[in-house]
């Protein structure tokens, strides 16, 4: 039990550390270097916790919201008015750390963390959809409508972020959340 509490702090450290550096610095000026001296551990510490700054940023921005992501959204918050609570939470975390994120999708990371962000949400998006509903039944495969999915909610979040959040957090996650019922209703034929 003491060994997992170790990892946990060791991890907790890292996290702090590059937030605070990202902060001070920016993303790009920001080193493993840097890191594991803030956090007052050695590189090959970090090597055994993260594959890299890229994978620690991940890290650290999917943590805040594990507390919300209770499993496979059921069919009826699929087909609900309002959008899944977790959905709400990721739009008002992107305006708090918007600037954040705008320099990390133009550094040489972002490709691969906008990717791995990606991955994570069809990952969630197929489990609902396999979890809510018979496959059969649908025009386009799960695994394709998922994607769908997850790419249309990050491509939508971008345009947010770029446009200066000229919309609330809320309002988005609705209009999100209606665009992705739409699809989700045109694929199975609701």
């Amino acid at each position: 039990m003491s060994e997992d509490r170790r990892v946990q702090r060791t991890r907790e450290l890292l996290r702090t550390a590059m937030m605070e550096l990202v902060g001070e610095r920016g993303y790009d000026s920001v080193t493993v270097q840097d890191i594991t001296e803030r956090a007052n551990v050695g590189r090959t510490t970090f090597y055994l916790h993260f594959r890299s700054k890229a994978d620690l940023f991940l890290s650290s921005h999917m943590l805040p919201l594990r507390p919300f992501q209770y499993g496979p959204f059921s069919k009826e918050e699929l087909l609900a008015n309002d959008p899944p609570l977790v959905l709400t939470l990721v739009f008002r975390y992107t305006i708090e750390y918007r600037s954040m994120f705008r320099e990390v999708n133009l550094s040489p990371d972002g490709n691969s963390i906008l990717r791995a962000i990606k991955e994570v949400a069809a990952q969630t998006w197929e489990e609902s959809l396999r979890a809510a509903f018979d496959e059969k039944l649908s025009t386009v495969p799960f695994r394709v409508l998922a994607a769908y999915l997850a790419g249309a909610q990050f491509t939508l979040m971008m345009w947010w972020m770029d446009n200066t959040a000229t919309y609330p957090p809320d309002e988005m996650a609705r209009t999100c959340h209606r665009l992705q019922r739409a699809a989700i209703k045109e694929a199975l034929g609701l």
